[in-house]
């Protein structure tokens, strides 16, 4: 164990010293974590509701992973807290919305806390966020790829529903026992995975295969996982006065014609396909504020029994052309400014970010720093990311990628810049015909599509970089496992393929914490996003880099959800009116 990134954690006192609310050590263990302490300001979570409801209170429980308990995001700004504003703006006061998210968790992991906790809470609707977890995180006792932490999971054996909880008091003993060379015959069995005592024996293409000991040989894991999603929301439904499971999966949302409960909704969620760009999206993949509004509009409409609910979604657009107010070109690189982000108005919506396609960097999702990484100039290639440049760019200087074959020097151009200024661009990628083909000869050919920039040549291959002028932007050199990978290819074809991937140095933008913008407030349909560079001592510079519309989409239509939904318990309330 000392040798995996999380012995040291897992062995710290504040890890096995751990206090959960409401939660004992054991139960802890078996969800593979719990909340340890919740902000004040987050007042959804469940630690700080009573137990006992008010007489005449409504209460709905969500429960879900890292997206519902409110993961990269400013306090209130979790789906419950959003979706009981949304409740307190109608005029509906005698709502609690109550948050059980727990961070990288799945569905057994919420009927466990609905078994541990939720029950204790006289809800009167309990709803399930389900992803597509059926193909990651339900069907092992640990998460892909991961060593910490183990958890408690459901199997269906001789047509019966089983919780197979894990060993140990605690989840860093439980991790210990799962992690060793020889394990209990428990996960032997009820382990799909493949036991660490057989990869010690087996080549490594063969680790990834299921273990022979399975007790469900010949089941694919996604079949075997369905079919215990249905057996769990049937049990489930027995247990509750309503559930509502939130599906953003196609086949969890088929789940609906093998349920056979009157008190069980499955909806089919559309938000992630309305997620379209950087200011729904935080640094590390969850929902901004901005994206959580989104989803908590969409429970509202379902609650108060809306049979065509709408959306409003920004939708942003490349127009380095639109130019809205009167501005200055700077010719001061980027690095002379303290804070840089992009705004509509006065709100901030997005801040660079860098590291994203590292997912064990430490730095994940941390702020560029403009002026340690001594950045001139953006490249905006997409409305998701930017190039940061160590030169000021100049309009229509075009960009190359250049490099050597048996020593013969070769440039093939593959964009041109269109600057607004000085310090932004865009790239405006070459094509020929439909392939991105921009070279070919007697030693070569090159295939760029963003964001990768492909090479074939006969022979020795050197130099690769991309430059703009003579100034050279990315450089790749090549290492062991490089020639180890493409050893076989270059051995049998006498060829040599080079992938030069330009998200290595990329900057992207995302929304932070407290970042976004109310919709309803944006007056105009249409607009600008500025580029906004400032210093400490208070002067402002705004440069209009992407436009962007106010679009209006159709959800998809909701049944009605019950025969009693929220807005008909309601409706003798005179000050609220129900709007479609």
């Amino acid at each position: 164990m000392h040798k995996l990134y999380c012995y040291e954690e897992i062995n710290s006192p504040a890890y096995k010293e751990r206090i959960f609310p409401k939660l004992s050590i054991s139960q802890a263990a078996n969800l593979g974590g719990a909340h340890i302490k919740m902000p004040d300001t987050r007042r959804s979570s469940y630690s700080f509701y009573p137990e006992q409801k008010k007489t005449g209170t409504i209460r709905i429980g969500l429960f879900g992973c890292s997206f519902i308990e409110g993961a990269e995001i400013a306090s209130d700004y979790d789906v419950p807290s959003l979706l009981q504003a949304r409740f307190n703006k109608a005029g509906i006061n005698d709502i609690e919305v109550i948050n059980f998210g727990l961070g990288g968790r799945g569905v057994d992991s919420m009927c466990l806390l609905w078994e541990f906790l939720g029950k204790n809470y006289d809800l009167d609707y309990v709803v399930f966020s389900v992803f597509a977890w059926h193909r990651r995180r339900d069907n092992s006792f640990i998460f892909p790829d991961a060593y910490d932490p183990v958890h408690a999971r459901y199997i269906v054996e001789n047509g019966n529903l089983k919780l197979i909880p894990v060993l140990g008091s605690s989840s860093s003993e439980a991790c210990a026992i799962y992690n060793r060379l020889i394990p209990p015959w428990r996960y032997i069995r009820y382990e799909n995975k493949m036991p660490l005592f057989l990869k010690v024996l087996l080549p490594q293409a063969l680790h990834q295969r299921t273990n022979p000991f399975y007790y469900k040989i010949g089941k694919s894991k996604k079949e075997e996982q369905l079919e215990i999603y249905s057996m769990l929301v049937t049990k489930l439904a027995s247990q509750v006065k309503n559930l509502i499971i939130v599906a953003n999966d196609d086949e969890i949302y088929r789940l609906k014609e093998k349920i056979h409960s009157n008190n069980v909704y499955i909806m089919k969620s559309y938000a992630d396909s309305a997620f379209k760009n950087f200011l729904y999206e935080a640094p590390k993949g969850h929902n901004s504020a901005l994206g959580n509004q989104v989803r908590a509009d969409e429970l509202f409409s379902l609650f108060m029994g809306h049979g065509k609910p709408t959306f409003k979604i920004i939708d942003v657009f490349f127009d380095m052309n639109s130019k809205k107010g009167d501005f200055k070109l700077s010719r001061s690189p980027l690095n002379k400014y303290d804070n840089i982000s992009m705004n509509i108005g006065k709100y901030p919506v997005a801040s660079f970010l860098k590291n994203r396609n590292k997912p064990y960097c430490e730095g994940l999702g941390n702020d560029l720093d403009f002026q340690k990484s001594r950045v001139s100039s953006l490249v905006f290639t997409s409305t998701n990311n930017a190039f940061p440049l160590p030169v000021l760019l100049q309009h229509d200087e075009q960009i190359y990628l250049s490099f050597k074959v048996n020593d013969n020097l070769i440039k093939i151009p593959i964009g041109d810049i269109r600057a607004s200024t000085d310090i932004a661009g865009t790239l405006i990628q070459k094509t020929i015909f439909n392939r991105h083909i921009f070279s070919k000869g007697p030693n070569y050919s090159v295939e760029f599509q963003y964001p990768d920039i492909s090479l074939d040549a006969r022979g020795k291959v050197s130099d690769i970089c991309v430059i703009i002028g003579d100034k050279v932007i990315f450089q790749r050199g090549f290492s062991f496992k490089d020639r180890i990978k493409n050893f076989l290819y270059r051995l049998i074809l006498d060829k040599e393929r080079v992938f030069l991937n330009i998200n290595t140095d990329e900057v992207y933008l995302a929304a932070k914490p407290g970042q976004g913008v109310c919709v309803d407030e944006l007056k105009e349909k249409e607009g600008v996003i500025d580029l906004v560079l400032s210093n400490k001592d208070g002067y402002e510079e705004r440069y209009p880099i992407l436009s962007y519309k106010i679009n209006t989409i159709n959800a998809l239509p909701f049944d009605p959800i019950f025969p009693d939904p929220i807005s008909q318990q309601v409706k003798q309330n005179d000050s609220y009116e129900i709007k479609n």
